[in-house]
């Protein structure tokens, strides 16, 4: 027992750490707040590693039962979880792949624990509800003064509890470490954190992505941020190696992308609901700048190689119409827009968004396709292999279903089964303007 409670003082010590040290952390997220209760700590975590072992060694030569078993399961598991997160929370460049590999062992194993602890869990070992109630005031730590409403506490039963340990631990494994593994490019490192946004993972795991997304002055602590930022445009556009290497205008662009293209990358890791906020007050404004920095860059790599593609532009153009996509369609997943009227101008305006995004896309498309058909010698250049266009296909599909139900909502506004709400003090067009 004493063993136990060290390592879950270790754990939890060692998690608020690297939540604290990420800082993307929301009240919702998690509560950074003891309440003022000092923990007691022993030495250091080598030594409560230490301790946490020597008690796995006396329980193998104990008599087996199921006590002795789910107290080998609980600690191994403590003592694998805590070896990834401390792995995990200071990688090195240098060994980067084979720390992530360790601490994926060490994640496996402890997930592994915890199922098999389980499936020992029956129906008859889960203790009442009012029992826990009874061991624990939840008004403990109430306001004396102020309209603050008190913080509930969820009581779980043992099962669900590790339900939830096993989801929150193989998460660190589907997220971050793939992410260190395989997030070789930009574009597989945007599709990998959009997943992971899209999932809602724990703010532990999105936490360990923060914390790793750049360090060492490198992107995961493998790849030059401006270096990927070029193969990117190269793979998008087909802009000329020479004109990303041996141009000064396009080399200082690439270095004033680098920390947009960052922000663009840690936008997808933060709380979803607070994600628009962010954007709002920071990024389309740098973006926007960036575009006209753009055009004098394209200026300039006309008179120097006479060539016509606007590249720079229409790469800024690119990232800029995805970002005002993905600011409206976040206020239709939190509910932002109510009523038919509402939805059909958010839809629409998301419509309006895709196609332009679309159609930057085929723009780039074509310049790749021309620069790929002929080489610089003049005559026909072997197409390089190119990662699969998953962008065209996504966003021709996303818009698709944007345009129909824009006109499922205009059907049934014609067929007069939903009525257009009107207003004394404002107007549609007004509203529109206000919103977008």
């Amino acid at each position: 027992v004493y063993a136990c409670s060290l390592g879950l003082v270790e754990l939890t010590d060692a998690i608020r750490s690297i939540v604290l040290h990420a800082d993307i952390y929301e009240e919702e997220d998690f509560s950074v707040s003891n309440y003022g209760l000092a923990s007691y700590r022993e030495g250091e975590e080598r030594e409560t590693v230490a301790v946490l072992e020597r008690t796995l060694d006396m329980l193998k030569e104990v008599e087996s039962s199921k006590h002795s078993q789910a107290l080998t399961f609980i600690l191994s598991f403590q003592l694998n979880l805590l070896e990834a997160c401390s792995v995990l929370a200071k990688l090195e460049a240098r060994t980067v792949r084979e720390q992530v590999h360790d601490a994926s062992l060490a994640i496996q194993t402890a997930v592994a624990e915890l199922v098999e602890l389980q499936s020992r869990v029956g129906e008859s070992d889960v203790t009442d509800p009012q029992i826990l109630k009874h061991c624990f005031d939840p008004f403990l730590y109430r306001p004396l003064v102020g309209s603050a409403p008190i913080r509930k506490v969820m009581f779980r039963t043992p099962a669900e509890s590790i339900g939830v340990l096993v989801q929150v631990t193989s998460e660190l494994e589907s997220s971050l470490c793939e992410l260190l593994l395989l997030g070789t490019s930009l574009s597989r490192v945007r599709r990998i954190l959009n997943r992971i946004s899209e999932e809602k993972i724990n703010i532990l795991g999105r936490s360990l992505i923060v914390l790793n997304l750049y360090f060492e002055e490198q992107l995961l602590g493998q790849h030059g941020l401006s270096a990927l930022v070029a193969q990117d445009m190269i793979e998008m556009s087909g802009i000329p190696v020479e004109h990303v290497t041996e141009s000064k205008h396009g080399q200082m662009f690439l270095n004033r992308l680098a920390k947009p293209v960052y922000d663009t990358l840690k936008l997808l890791v933060l709380n979803r609901n607070r994600q628009r906020s962010y954007m709002e007050g920071v990024m389309l404004h740098d973006w926007s700048s960036l575009q006209q920095e753009a055009h004098g860059v394209d200026a300039a790599q006309r008179n120097e190689f006479g060539t016509t593609n606007p590249f720079f532009t229409q790469y800024a153009l690119w990232v800029t119409v995805r970002l005002m996509d993905h600011y409206v369609a976040l206020g239709i997943e939190l509910e932002l827009f109510q009523g038919h009227y509402d939805l059909t101008m958010a839809f629409w305006y998301r419509d309006f968004l895709l196609s332009g995004e679309l159609s930057q896309l085929l723009a780039m498309r074509t310049s790749r396709d021309k620069a790929t058909r002929v080489n610089t010698n003049g005559h026909p250049g072997d197409k390089p292999v190119l990662h699969e266009d998953y962008e065209f296909i996504m966003v021709g599909f996303y818009r698709n279903l944007c345009r129909g139900i824009v006109r499922f909502l205009a059907a049934l506004n014609q067929a007069k089964m939903v009525e257009v709400p009107t207003w004394h003090f404002t107007s549609h067009t007004a509203r529109f303007h206000k919103r977008f």
